[in-house]
């Protein structure tokens, strides 16, 4: 995995959670984000638009390209530290 998805980071503690548990992020800009737990990267290479960005023929992008549900591939305990990465 490429190391440069840890250089900006949003961390949060989670509840207690099953696997298959979804969280879900909005994009602020156009980017590319990540998550990881346990300082491992999970899931990455999820590419977002600004939320309320248009596209070239000037529609506003659908929530599809503006928001994306990060799938927990792990049971967490309570204050497992939950990390989105923002390269």
């Amino acid at each position: 995995m490429n190391e440069s998805y840890k250089k900006q980071a949003i961390t949060f503690l989670a509840p207690a959670v099953q696997i298959g548990t979804k969280f879900y992020i909005t994009s602020g800009n156009d980017a590319y984000f990540a998550y990881g737990t346990n300082n491992r990267v999970q899931e990455s290479g999820v590419h977002l638009y600004a939320n309320g960005s248009v596209d070239a023929d000037g529609n506003v992008r659908p929530e599809s390209e503006t928001r994306h549900g990060f799938e927990l591939y792990m049971t967490l305990q309570v204050g497992s530290p939950v990390a989105v990465y923002n390269p």
